[in-house]
């Protein structure tokens, strides 16, 4: 038993010192398309940021058909909802994608999503994210791109959710986003499949910029139930009961029968109508 633990210490420790010591995260690595061309911000004074690098692709049912990026300028005095966005993983209900959508007064939504960035030709592996086979990706895109990419394109099951956030946090969250954006363009980090991943990399982000905002979560490593657990803390409308709560948010039809002729407003359409605060 003791030689058993003594080399369970010993691995964690080759562990970490082969992770955090011996590799080291880069920019400069020929990565896929999609991860090739970060988005970084500009701060214009204290309430309007210019961001650049909007990714604004296209897709069919299987393939993206244009690559495109822009700049915008946004004024967050304008900043009116965020939307937390939940994508679990149809063979493990407890593991998800998560990201961020900000809506603006005279703009179209904003997306923001944290993702493990690939080289070319590598695919996702869990158990190279725990080793830094990735580095993390923080990006910036429009609501046809990161939304519809995942329904359309991946034919993926989303849930959107408003989230019950006053404007002064919504703001502090917006800014504290971009701060981290570029953070992270200057000092490569490494994606961690377990303790640096999309949900609890978005959850150190809102607790830096609204420190009593979310307590600790264990299942921030397991994010599928994330929009429980903010419905528990009040960041979603509690009107609605657990079971009825996915029912209602569930936009990937909207998505999908909406895409080529824009989904953003048949989305706040359908939610609007009953349930937002």
């Amino acid at each position: 038993m003791k030689f058993i633990i003594k080399l369970l210490v010993l691995v964690m420790i080759s562990y970490f010192v082969y992770v955090y010591i011996i590799l080291k995260p880069s920019n400069d690595k020929a990565w896929e398309l999609e991860f090739q061309t970060p988005s970084t911000v500009e701060f214009i004074d204290e309430d309007r940021v210019k961001i650049n690098h909007i990714h604004d692709w296209e897709y069919t049912d299987e393939f993206q058909t244009s690559v495109r990026y822009f700049d915008e300028t946004y004024n967050m005095k304008n900043l009116r909802r965020v939307w937390f966005v939940l994508e679990p993983f149809s063979k493990w209900q407890a593991v998800a994608h998560t990201y961020f959508v900000f809506d603006f007064q005279y703009q179209e939504p904003i997306a923001f999503s944290i993702e493990a960035r690939r080289e070319v030709n590598e695919a996702y592996s869990g158990g190279a994210g725990l080793v830094g086979g990735y580095e993390l990706y923080y990006s910036w895109g429009t609501e046809r791109d990161f939304t519809g990419k995942r329904a359309y394109r991946d034919n993926a099951t989303l849930y959107m959710y408003p989230l019950k956030l006053s404007g002064s946090r919504m703001i502090n969250l917006f800014k504290t986003l971009a701060e981290e954006t570029n953070t992270l363009a200057d000092h490569p980090r490494f994606y961690n499949t377990l303790f640096d991943n999309c949900t609890n990399e978005l959850a150190k982000i809102v607790r830096k910029a609204n420190p009593a905002a979310l307590p600790w979560y264990s299942l921030y490593v397991l994010p599928g139930y994330a929009d429980y657990f903010l419905y528990d803390h009040g960041y979603i409308d509690t009107r609605l009961s657990k079971n009825e709560l996915r029912q209602m948010y569930n936009i990937t039809d909207i998505v999908r029968q909406n895409y080529k002729e824009g989904f953003s407003d048949a989305i706040r359409d359908v939610i609007s109508v009953a349930v937002l605060p």
